[in-house]
């Protein structure tokens, strides 16, 4: 009986060691993959840092150029009024003198009703972006 309970024993501390054993794979294998996500956490987060400083820079252009565009659009409108019966076009802003100078026998095609805008105010592009 006194050999019984001697095996018994070894064999309840040969479970006991594999039982810490496989706790301690187990600790070990959640400690790897936390670290894992947290890295792959930081580098999107890195990512998505850099993609919303790229969109800002994107938006900030895209606004000065549109800025640029209603700004020349005004111009050429405010040059015909102030000329009755000339054919003379607005130039191209300085900065890109590969778009035509508008100097060509065609005439650009206009939207809407085709009534005079003269007496309507002109709205910019904000209004029409944010309602």
């Amino acid at each position: 009986m006194n050999e019984f309970k001697k095996m018994v024993q070894n064999h309840g501390l040969l479970l006991t060691t594999d039982v810490a054993d496989v706790r301690k794979g187990v600790k070990d294998q959640k400690a790897d993959l936390f670290k894992e996500i947290d890295d792959r956490l930081a580098t999107i987060r890195s990512d998505l840092l850099d993609f919303r400083a790229q969109a800002l820079e994107n938006y900030t252009n895209l606004s000065s150029q549109l800025d640029e565009l209603v700004a020349y659009i005004h111009r050429g409108s405010d040059d015909k009024k102030g000329e009755s019966g000339s054919s003379r076009h607005p130039q191209p802003p300085p900065d890109d003198q590969s778009r035509p100078s508008g100097n060509t026998s065609e005439q650009p095609r206009r939207r809407g009703s085709g009534g005079s805008r003269s007496g309507s105010k002109q709205k910019d592009w904000r209004y029409w972006l944010n309602g």
